[in-house]
């Protein structure tokens, strides 16, 4: 299936392997001490697959010289919630059987960092669970 020109797809761009975190856990989640320890990984993922303005920057500057543009909706922290909306973007994708775009840093990308860009094509059935 291809996308027809001017086609808008929503990309989810995450950061897959962060060293350290945007922001301190216990800032950055709601309840952080509280939640069991299942749900607290899985919560310290998504807080680092977060980008930060300087990430954006660049990858807006990156798209920008490819002739796309970004929108950005900024996250609310500290990010609440005990269930699916703490999941990983990244781990959604995955059972979702989403599309991911790999932006890698260096050779002129102007990225400092590699970023996963994770979105489902228009018209086609997330994969069978």
């Amino acid at each position: 299936m291809e996308i027809a020109p001017g086609q808008a797809v929503l990309i989810e761009w995450i950061c897959p392997e962060r060293q350290q975190p945007v922001a301190p856990y216990e800032q950055a989640i709601w309840g952080y001490q509280g939640l069991d320890q299942a749900l607290r990984l899985y919560a310290q993922a998504r807080v680092d697959e977060l980008l930060t303005e300087a990430e954006v920057a660049e990858l807006r500057a990156y798209l920008a010289r490819k002739g796309d543009r970004l929108e950005v909706e900024e996250a609310a922290l500290p990010l609440r919630g005990s269930g699916p909306e703490l999941l990983p973007i990244g781990v959604m994708a995955a059972v979702m059987g989403d599309e991911a775009q790999v932006l890698k840093p260096g050779s002129g990308s102007g990225l400092s960092i590699e970023l996963w860009g994770c979105f489902q094509l228009p018209g086609l059935a997330p994969a069978a669970m």
